[in-house]
């Protein structure tokens, strides 16, 4: 019977131990996330006019050259990309963020792919 009740006691020991770990931790996640996002300049988001990102890559053993430009103006929802085709000729595509549930589903899945990121991102 006391082995019985022992082999009952250190499960539920554990259990709870896991139970508050887990409620203690979610309470605290959101002000570090907060604290975070207020760190790299949540607050001041609306006041951005454009992102711009570019990649450039070289490599001259492979013979490899690569350069990729992007750009998106959060207000106005509008994307640019900028790169070379294969035979180098430039290469320049715009769209529109918030007109991409009007467009068609094979070029929303490709500048959109994920379900999450089309529910929330895509509009």
């Amino acid at each position: 019977m006391t082995k019985l009740r022992l082999y009952m006691t250190i499960p539920c020991l554990l259990l709870g131990v896991l139970l508050f770990a887990g409620t203690s931790r979610a309470q605290t996640r959101p002000a570090t996330v907060e604290q975070l996002a207020k760190t790299y300049g949540l607050d001041s988001y609306g006041q951005i006019e454009a992102i711009r990102y570019t990649f450039n890559l070289e490599l001259p053993a492979l013979k490899v050259n690569l350069s990729r430009a992007w750009e998106w103006e959060p207000k106005t929802g509008k994307v640019t990309y900028e790169s070379k085709d294969k035979d180098g000729k430039p290469v320049k595509a715009s769209y529109n963020r918030n007109q991409m549930n009007s467009a068609p589903a094979n070029v929303r899945n490709k500048n959109c792919p994920s379900e999450k990121a089309r529910q929330h991102s895509c509009r």
